[in-house]
């Protein structure tokens, strides 16, 4: 007994004595072996300070003690929780956070402490965690004192949590300073910094703060951990619709199976990821107007004069059969699927000027499909009508001239420059899909 002396059992009674004090114990009854053991649960930790100074080899070989501890002079999170299971042969400490709310990743605070905990002065026989919960286990010597080896674990986790405090802080400034960037930087900015024309000029420069961020994060094209970047999204794009609608009128994503980007999508989000880093650091300057509503105006412009411009340009919509059934197919098909990468193309057919087929290959398709342009990539009376409300569009927006605007000057306005540093004429353009398609080529037809 004098072995047992500041651990005494008492099964019969259902208790332990703890230098002098009962607690009651849970006994577990083997009746295959007809042996029992003992377990002390103390989920409030005053066990733990009563056994400080015990040595593991005054443990009675059948008590296991189940002991909680929280972190409370150095906190982080909130924490962490301990669950210490501690009997003669092994010493278990169990640590894991009730509700974690940070910026530093769980599973990067635990791969921290584990590497400490595998540094201890203790025969530290296995450290393993999944992102959420760690577990060390030690090989006590019978010498030992559980207070000793408990105080190590939660020192250790002391200066873990002290490195997350500092840590935390700087994640939390970055995040403060990527949402302030997000927040002042726009199409307009990225346009004037790496001088877009034409096509990406009038597609980015379309582009608002809430645009760029919903493709910069969206995409995970910024390097930033995981959930600064699902923070900032949350909070810079509450709604999400409004801005994927945008992006797919300008022809920057579409949905198949997911939201994807277009080849000119993925271009220009290339083009945003690159100019971030310096446009963000630029002092604003706004630009003219003409910038971030050309593209958008351009389709609104289209579907408010497409089809009194085509009553009155063709005979075979004289008729009320005839004019019916375009004004349903452009309105139940043309006008949802049309995009201003659509446009974009119809002008570079008209103007002779194409980028490399790769870049439009699905717009073209869409286009065929919907009767504007043939296979042999020339105009429909559909894309004629458009070709020539754009010409139009173009002179009033962007020169303000009294007359029309020449072939040089259009092919400015609608250039390929910033995506393509080739361009190719429309029968080239039309051979290369021959050869991919297998099409046979046949004049444009008519109405």
């Amino acid at each position: 007994m004098v072995l047992f002396r500041k651990i005494r059992l008492k099964p019969d009674d259902g208790v332990v004595i703890i230098k002098g004090q009962p607690f009651k114990m849970i006994i577990h009854k083997w009746y295959e072996e007809g042996e029992r053991s003992y377990e002390l649960r103390d989920p409030e930790g005053e066990v733990l300070k009563l056994i400080r100074d015990v040595k593991f080899r005054e443990i009675p070989k059948k008590l296991t003690i189940s002991c909680d501890y929280v972190a409370r002079k150095i906190k982080f999170n909130d924490g962490p929780r301990m669950y210490f299971t501690i009997n003669r042969d092994s010493f278990r400490c169990s640590i894991c956070f009730e509700k974690y709310n940070s910026l530093l990743e769980q599973s990067e605070y635990f791969t921290r402490l584990s590497r400490m905990l595998e540094d201890l002065r203790y025969d530290v026989k296995q450290v393993k965690h999944n992102g959420k919960w760690l577990e060390v286990q030690i090989a006590p010597m019978q010498d030992y004192r559980i207070g000793d080896l408990a105080a190590e674990i939660v020192r250790t986790i002391y200066e873990v949590n002290e490195w997350a405090i500092e840590e935390e802080r700087e994640l939390q400034n970055y995040a403060l300073r990527l949402r302030d960037e997000l927040t002042t930087i726009s199409g307009e900015h990225v346009v004037r910094q790496l001088n877009l024309k034409g096509v990406a000029k009038w597609i980015i420069g379309a582009l608002n703060s809430t645009d760029i961020t919903y493709i910069l994060l969206g995409a995970r094209l910024l390097r930033a951990p995981n959930i600064i970047v699902e923070r900032v999204f949350k909070e810079l794009v509450p709604d999400s619709k409004p801005t994927i609608q945008k992006l797919k009128c300008l022809g920057v994503i579409y949905e198949e199976n997911g939201l994807r980007f277009s080849k000119i999508g993925g271009n220009l989000s290339d083009m945003l990821r690159q100019a971030y880093g310096e446009v963000s650091r630029k002092p604003y300057q706004r630009e003219l107007p003409v910038t971030r509503y050309f593209a958008p105006a351009a389709l609104l412009y289209i579907s408010r004069n497409l089809l009194s411009f085509a009553i009155n340009k063709s005979k075979t919509l004289k008729s009320k059969r005839k004019k019916a059934g375009f004004f349903q197919f452009i309105n139940e098909q043309l006008f949802k699927k049309l995009n201003f990468v659509h446009l974009s193309v119809i002008m570079g057919i008209s103007l002779g000027q194409l980028p490399p087929i790769d870049l439009i290959e699905r717009e073209i398709e869409q286009l065929i499909d919907l009767g504007v342009i043939s296979t042999n990539l020339k105009l429909k009376p559909y894309g004629r009508w458009i070709a020539a409300l754009l010409k139009g569009f173009s002179r009033k927006v962007v020169s303000q001239s009294s007359g029309p605007l020449s072939t040089d000057q259009l092919k400015i306005i609608w250039s390929w420059e910033s995506l393509s540093k080739t361009t190719y004429t429309p029968a080239q353009c039309a051979e290369e899909l021959k050869k991919r398609k297998g099409w046979w080529l046949y004049p444009a037809g008519r109405i």
